[in-house]
């Protein structure tokens, strides 16, 4: 039938749902009855506007059963389906006709065609949650007493994979991870185990630090000034925009993983997809290619992206041309993936994530490469254990008051409870307290910094540093709101360069890193029995990022650790599977 030819109704609708709903014939009716209400429900169902012809089938089968149903019309009168599927009339159907297999499927059709037609209240729902996928191993796991480095050891030895992506999603869909404090009062509730379990991280393990810093040793007294973060991005633009310019030459990229290119060949759009993406392989393989998908379940996911977005692009009024086959080239026109997400009534998450997507992908494939990206730089290996022994020892030995409470909370917070500069800048005495667990007391520290707010408790072996800190500054006559480092809130730094140098009687002791001391703190707590989820809320981070960067500085798990805790993860009630 050619399209001018069609019913009104039919003219804006997608031309296989049209042709399913035009030549629809019902099974258990009459042809008599069917001849009477056909167009009736055709337009009904029409107006819908069903995405795909399975669907425009079930609102067409939904609406005949209910008319035909005792519920529904009366043959003889006039048929008026706006009157006879109203809210009510629905409900009382499905609960007293309908079987209980398919009474969800046929209510949700009735409702759509009813709010179609404008007798079916349009609710205002709020938008759907977003749902994070995470896998069941790590959900279960997440918030059991297993350390993360056991963790990671344990999925990689169930998957064979890097845990990142795992650890990112298990992150994002655990609750815990939110501040858990308001920042008038912030407060963490701990269990009394999670909490003795914090309080007793150790450096049993010595493999679990590197002995060395990799980084250029310099004289404290060397009057040459470090660079500033200004200069330093300045300086890594310009290196990486330098290499970017001597790489252009080379001929050959960098071969994909064969395993990435079986996901892309193997990957079938969905069917209203199908026919763009077959006649425009190449260009869609191409893009995924671009986007360098880190895994096969990436890659498929970027090919779902490009499937949709490749069939918007064939029909959109924007293009030049209307023919079948995608040239590269237009796909550089301004404004296309503002028009793409402006064409989608999908929610905002999804089609800003859809949009990064295709940005990344089409700006790769642009003749003039994509912009250079500064690397994240690597993250600080921990202290080895003599370090942090003789950090402990010169904190305990200065030759002043002022002294020897500087140094004594520079190393004993982010070593004794993982805190990093920002969360020092407004510690008073006042933030401290002593919980008792099962007669023990254990010190905590409450940081306020916005959505990092939370208590934390401090380690028992470093904790006498922090009571030391406190005594002095109670018997200097500083008041309970006094911050304990510095004066001013917005200063740059917490404590001047120079005032992390502790003073020694003999040779110069090396500047305390406070990142490398919270990081000694993480990679201890990774090895110790403190779920991902509790180690995530105690160092105040929203994404494991830093957790999985320390991976490498963890011991290696043992194999038989490893295989068991694997095996209760899997089958937790000990039974046969």
């Amino acid at each position: 039938m050619d399209h001018n030819n069609r019913p009104p109704q039919l003219r804006d609708v997608d031309a296989a749902v049209a042709a399913r709903i035009a030549n629809y014939t019902p099974r258990k009716v009459s042809e008599l009855w069917w001849l009477e209400v056909g167009d009736e429900v055709r337009a009904a169902v029409t107006a819908a506007r069903p995405s795909s012809p399975q669907i425009a089938t079930g609102h067409l089968n939904a609406l005949v059963r209910f008319l035909a149903s005792p519920v529904g019309w009366k043959v003889g009168t006039r048929l008026d389906i706006a009157a006879l599927l109203s809210l009510q009339s629905v409900e009382t159907y499905t609960n007293f006709v309908v079987g209980i297999g398919s009474k969800s499927r046929q209510r949700h059709a009735l409702r759509a065609v009813g709010r179609a037609i404008g007798v079916v209240p349009l609710l205002n729902p709020s938008p759907p949650a977003a749902l994070t996928r995470v896998n069941p191993l790590v959900q279960a796991a997440g918030h059991r007493p297993i350390g993360a480095a056991l963790l990671a050891a344990v999925i990689s030895a169930d998957r064979g994979t890097v845990p990142k992506a795992l650890f990112d999603s298990f992150a994002r869909a655990n609750p815990q991870v939110s501040a858990t404090a308001a920042a008038a009062n912030p407060s963490t509730v701990w269990a009394p185990a999670t909490l003795q379990s914090l309080a007793e991280v150790t450096h049993r393990r010595e493999k679990a630090t590197v002995t060395s810093d990799s980084r250029k040793k310099t004289d404290p007294s060397s009057t040459v000034k470090p660079l500033s973060r200004t200069a330093a991005l300045a300086q890594a633009r310009k290196a990486m925009a330098a290499q970017q310019r001597a790489e252009a030459a080379e001929a050959d990229p960098v071969a994909p993983d064969a395993v990435i290119l079986a996901a892309i060949e193997g990957f079938l759009p969905r069917l209203p997809n199908r026919p763009v993406w077959e006649q425009n392989e190449q260009l869609a393989t191409d893009l995924v290619l671009a986007y360098e998908p880190g895994s096969a379940r990436n890659a498929k996911k970027v090919c779902s992206f490009v499937a949709v977005f490749l069939t918007w692009f064939a029909s959109w009024p924007g293009r030049a041309t209307n023919s079948p086959r995608i040239r590269r080239d237009e796909l550089f026109a301004q404004g296309v993936l503002e028009a793409f997400v402006a064409s989608h009534s999908s929610t905002e998450r999804s089609m800003s994530t859809a949009r990064s997507a295709l940005r990344r992908c089409i700006d790769s494939l642009h003749p003039d490469g994509r912009p250079a990206r500064i690397s994240r730089p690597p993250v600080v290996g921990p202290y080895d254990n003599q370090t942090c022994r003789t950090f402990i020892l010169l904190a305990k030995n200065q030759p002043t008051d002022a002294a020897t409470k500087r140094i004594c909370l520079l190393v004993g917070l982010p070593l004794g409870a993982g805190l990093d500069a920002g969360d020092m800048r407004a510690l008073t005495a006042t933030s401290f307290s002593d919980v008792d667990v099962d007669g023990v007391p254990v010190l905590t520290v409450t940081v306020i910094n916005g959505r990092r707010s939370r208590t934390v408790p401090v380690r028992h072996d470093i904790a006498d540093l922090i009571r030391t800190a406190l005594r002095i500054h109670a018997a200097a006559g500083q008041g309970p709101s006094a911050r304990l480092l510095g004066r001013v809130e917005d200063r740059t730094n917490i404590v001047p360069t120079d005032d992390r140098v502790p003073v020694t009687a003999g040779d110069p002791a090396p500047s305390i890193s406070i990142m490398r001391l919270r990081n000694t703190w993480l990679v201890a707590a990774m090895c110790s029995n403190i779920s991902l989820a509790d180690l995530l809320k105690a160092a105040g981070f929203s994404t494991p990022r830093t957790i999985t960067d320390l991976l490498p500085h963890c011991p290696p798990q043992d194999p038989t650790v490893v295989a068991r805790t694997l095996t209760e993860l899997k089958n937790p009630s000990g039974g046969n599977r």
